[in-house]
């Protein structure tokens, strides 16, 4: 299906650590955090290399998993950076979902760990399961047309797909699943907040476009091709 949902991964006095560190590092400003400018809430990305083990050795335990690093292994094959990022997000009450069904422009594969018990009402992970195929096949699709990574259309979702559904859990789920899925979060309801972190697994070699010199692809992209010049000038 691209995604597994196991329940009670973390648990009693881990859990309640986990949860102290999580509100830490939100308010924290040290090496290796990145605070994000995030409309759904509060959110920070934490470089896992570069974190403070002593300070918060939950979040290092959690994340530096041996047995996440063999689903890893197994998953992604090639040489990849386990859990390089992990990403902190409190999101807050909103009229809208937290974010637009999509699938990762980058192919990720994401630990994503609620700290509290998470409902619909919580703006619950929302996935298509089995949408992964899709996914993948249309980044392929549009890559090979010369679309660059970052232009990939990737919340363009085709005719047909089911709607997503909630992926709902207890405080201490956690949620392994590709980002080829197609995936949003919920819309969290007034009186409600949803705690996430989440690791980050990529491969080293990230997904680039690279089009063979001389094709069509090459040509539109192409310092030699005047047109974009005379257009940019004519406008």
């Amino acid at each position: 299906h691209g995604l597994v949902r196991i329940p009670d991964h973390v648990a009693g006095e881990e859990l309640e650590r986990l949860r102290e560190e999580f509100c830490s590092l939100l308010e924290a400003r040290a090496a290796g955090l990145r605070p994000l400018d995030y409309a759904a809430g509060r959110a920070v990305v934490v470089e896992r290399a570069r974190l403070d083990a002593a300070a918060h050795p939950a979040t290092a335990r959690t994340f530096g998993d041996p047995w996440l690093a063999e689903i890893s292994r197994r998953v992604l094959r090639g040489a990849h950076r386990v859990n390089d990022e992990i990403w902190l997000s409190r999101d807050e009450p909103r009229d809208e979902p937290i974010n637009r069904l999509h699938f990762d422009r980058i192919p990720t594969l994401k630990f994503f760990l609620y700290l509290r018990d998470t409902t619909e009402a919580d703006g619950a992970l929302r996935c298509v399961p089995g949408s992964h195929r899709l996914g993948r096949a249309l980044a392929r699709y549009h890559r090979r047309r010369g679309r660059r990574v970052v232009d990939l259309p990737n919340s363009e979702i085709p005719a047909g797909v089911p709607d997503p559904q909630p992926i709902t859990g207890r405080a201490g789920t956690l949620v392994i699943f590709t980002t080829d899925v197609f995936h949003q979060g919920g819309r969290v309801e007034p009186g409600h907040e949803r705690w996430v972190m989440r690791g980050h697994t990529r491969p080293e070699a990230s997904t680039t476009y690279a089009p063979v010199r001389g094709s069509w692809q090459w040509w539109v992209e192409s310092s030699w091709n005047p047109l974009p010049y005379l257009v940019r000038a004519y406008d």
